[in-house]
């Protein structure tokens, strides 16, 4: 007949053959994946570089006078590349109509 001891050991019997055939569960980590923004990164350290300057600097006059001083910059850079194709035009059609 059946007794609850029998039960024990076949309970205990269960747990060592459960023991020896365990899968191992995975190890587990803490991967944070690394990205690098360099625009954020340029963008922290101007701000910092401003904020250690002063506010100052920021008033609304410097503000405006960067801007102009910027718009006026590129208005040259665009005028000079105008300039030069208008100039290589007038060599090429010189050149062709003087040595042809």
């Amino acid at each position: 007949m059946w007794n609850y001891s029998d039960g024990v050991h076949f309970y205990n019997l269960c747990l060592v053959i459960r023991f020896l055939f365990k899968q191992r569960q995975p190890k587990r980590f803490n991967y944070k994946p690394l990205y690098y923004d360099e625009t954020k990164e340029y963008i922290e350290a101007r701000k910092a570089q401003i904020k250690a300057e002063g506010s100052a600097r920021l008033s609304h006059g410097h503000l405006s006078r960067q801007w102009r001083a910027n718009q006026r910059r590129s208005s040259n850079i665009k005028s000079n590349k105008t300039f030069l194709v208008v100039l290589a035009l007038l060599l090429s059609i010189a050149y062709l109509v003087f040595y042809r």
